[in-house]
């Protein structure tokens, strides 16, 4: 069964975000939605919480609000052990298409968040 109380977490002491994957097709997704699976339908007991590495390459990017104070990057990356999830990344760094990443967990205004930092290659 699929547990959505919580969309990320440490393993082993490595940040995972917490999605879902059909049991029936292994399709997997993220955020962890449990009406059913998009490529096949099945749903209730058919679908299982899963962990993802927060590990993975950078598919797109966009500078949303650049040269501001709010301006940020959003990105599509694909996890190396799961879906492509869209994020926000940490830093406003020159971006290249492939380029690795690699999510932690920090704390912001008291609140633990998620953020992606681009890896040097």
């Amino acid at each position: 069964m699929v547990d959505t109380v919580q969309p990320f977490r440490l393993e082993n002491g490595e940040p995972v975000i917490i999605g879902t994957e059909c049991g029936a097709c292994q399709h997997t997704w993220f955020p962890a939605v449990t009406l059913g699976c998009e490529r096949c339908g099945t749903h209730g007991e058919g679908l299982n919480s899963r962990a993802f590495a927060m590990k993975g390459h950078l598919l797109s990017a966009a500078d949303v609000l650049p040269g501001t104070e709010k301006g940020f990057s959003l990105a599509t990356i694909e996890l190396e052990n799961g879906p492509a999830i869209r994020a926000i990344l940490a830093e406003s760094a020159p971006l290249k298409i492939g380029a690795s990443v690699l999510g932690r967990i920090e704390t912001v205004d008291d609140k633990s968040v998620v953020r992606f930092y681009v890896n040097a290659d």
